[in-house]
C-alpha cells in the first residue's frame, strides 16, 4: 500500500525504515545545476595516500550541499529526521553526494575535482 509521510519537526513519519535510504540519491541533480567541476573525471590517482582534499574542494562542496538541502527534501536513513545544513552528517553527505557524483566516473573524490 501507499504510505503517508507527515514531517513533524523534521522527524519523518510513516516510512518504513528500508524506505529511508536513499533509493535515488541523483534525484536533487534533476533540479539542481550540478557544477561544471563535478561534471567530469579530473585525474587518477593510484596512491591513495596522496588522495588529500583542500579546504577549497571541501567548501566548495559546501556550498553545493547547503544548495541543494534547501530545496530538496532528504531524509537520513539512521535517524529519519530531515536534512538540513546544520544536522547533515557526513553519511549522508557520502549517500546522496559525493557516491552520486562520483559513481558515475568510478573515482574518488578528490580525482573528481583535483
Amino acid at each position: 500500500g501507499r504510505w503517508l509521510v507527515k514531517l513533524d519537526g523534521g522527524k519523518v513519519e510513516g516510512v518504513r525504515p528500508e524506505h529511508l535510504q536513499p533509493e535515488k540519491p541523483q534525484a536533487w541533480m534533476k533540479t539542481n545545476v550540478v557544477p561544471a567541476r563535478y561534471r567530469k573525471k579530473r585525474c587518477s590517482i593510484k596512491d591513495t595516500a596522496k588522495r588529500g582534499v583542500s579546504l577549497k574542494q571541501l567548501e566548495e562542496l559546501g556550498d553545493l550541499i547547503e544548495d541543494v538541502v534547501e530545496t530538496e527534501s532528504i531524509v537520513d536513513g539512521f535517524s529519519g529526521l530531515r536534512q538540513t545544513w546544520k544536522n547533515i552528517n557526513m553519511y549522508t553527505i557520502c549517500a546522496y553526494f559525493v557516491e552520486t557524483l562520483t559513481r558515475i566516473f568510478t573515482c574518488s573524490f578528490v580525482e573528481l575535482v583535483a
